[in-house]
């Protein structure tokens, strides 16, 4: 996975939900932000998942972390929890050159749901964000915002039609923290082509598990200005030709020759001998 891209990862608050079908932010959110971008989820998932799919996940140019609090909803914060944000924070900055931090939740607005929270779960998500604000990471709880986002059926996860409004919180949390010139964006036609070339010169190049045939017949390929003629010379000695129009005339070690019609002038065939004969 390419690393100019934005990359968000948390929990289900990166989804939204219209009856019990989720409603990925992804497409939506790559539009408005108009570059690469991944959108890696765990519904239910805590500080302990973040960690795990952090260490597993490819460097990125920028970083979204949302939590809320899935593991802290009841009882109080343990010193092992801030040691795995200690953690999480770490790997964070070597995986992202930009990151920040959604730390959210209320347990007047998820109390008597599903979630069923204790009074504690205020406390613990600020005492988290103060965590994050001592290692000097950008960290919001997102309030104003995320109160104008209505909730899904179930009263846990956001409705579909807050889709819009959470992208745009996530665009305004990367352009806030990331200047223009470092934002990530998509490659240029050249830069792909670019890119098309060197994954074919790779796969082209000699590989240990090639049958041996394979090695042995590669071309060297020049231009022969004098007669207009492409002129091919393998690793073991002979040769062929291919003139303007394409055709191509092969000289056999035994002597006979066969001229056939190829893709194009510059077409460079690696096949034995023995299949030339094949009509």
């Amino acid at each position: 996975m390419d690393e100019e891209r934005y990359q968000l990862l948390g929990d289900s608050s990166l989804y939204t939900k219209s009856g019990k079908k989720k409603r990925p932010l992804k497409g939506e959110l790559e539009q408005m932000l108009g570059a690469p971008t991944e959108v890696t989820y765990k519904a239910g998932g805590g500080a302990s998942y973040i960690l795990e799919a952090l260490k597993a996940m490819p460097r990125c140019r920028c970083l979204g972390i949302s939590y809320f609090g899935n593991d802290v909803l009841r009882g109080n914060l343990k010193r092992w929890q801030l040691e795995t944000w200690a953690q999480i924070v770490d790997i964070a900055h070597v995986k992202a050159d930009y990151v920040v931090f959604l730390v959210a939740g209320s347990y007047e607005r998820y109390r008597g749901t599903l979630l069923d929270p204790r009074p504690a779960y205020d406390d613990n998500l600020e005492e988290i964000r103060h965590f994050l604000r001592m290692r000097e990471c950008d960290v919001t709880s997102g309030r104003k915002d995320i109160r104008q986002w209505p909730l899904a059926d179930d009263e846990v996860h956001f409705a579909s039609s807050a889709k819009e409004d959470i992208c745009c919180f996530w665009k305004k949390s990367f352009d806030r923290m990331c200047p223009p010139e470092d934002r990530p964006r998509y490659p240029t036609r050249g830069e792909r082509k670019r890119q098309r070339e060197a994954a074919h010169v790779e796969h082209a190049g000699p590989h240990e598990d090639e049958p041996h045939w394979h090695n042995h017949w590669r071309h060297q390929t020049t231009w022969d200005s004098n007669d207009g003629w492409w002129q091919q010379r393998s690793q073991n000695g002979q040769s062929s030709r291919h003139d303007a129009r394409g055709y191509e005339d092969q000289e056999l070690h035994r002597g006979d020759s066969k001229r056939r019609r190829t893709s194009g002038s510059d077409t460079v065939e690696e096949w034995p001998a023995s299949w030339w004969d094949r009509d």
